[in-house]
């Protein structure tokens, strides 16, 4: 089991039972489910809008070069998978989406 305590932003995190530790002063960013799907990665995806929310700035700005040369797929496959990610199962019973050093916590 891993004991989070979110303090300003940051997880940190004990050793779990096998002496593994994860998410030592990690950086913790909760965001409204609704409008991270529908603005940040379905109307502005294309332009990283999406990536950014998350933090992770060097990603968004590499979409925001580059996606276009991926003739839209990537904000595409982005947008898929915050659908499936955020209204799925993991997100379903709550209005906040948690990203811990820019992936889904759950």
């Amino acid at each position: 089991m891993i004991a989070k305590v979110k303090t300003e932003g940051l997880v940190n995190a004990v050793e779990n039972v096998s002496g593994a530790v994860n998410f030592v002063n990690a950086k913790e960013t909760k965001i409204n489910k609704h409008l991270f799907v529908w603005v940040g990665a379905w109307l502005l995806g294309v332009f990283g809008v999406d990536r950014f929310m998350r933090g992770q700035v060097g990603v968004g700005i590499c979409k925001l070069l580059f996606g276009w040369m991926t003739l839209g797929i990537w904000a595409f496959v982005d947008w898929i998978i915050a659908l499936i990610k955020v209204y799925g199962g993991a997100y379903s019973n709550t209005e906040d989406v948690s990203f811990i050093n820019g992936k889904y916590s759950k």
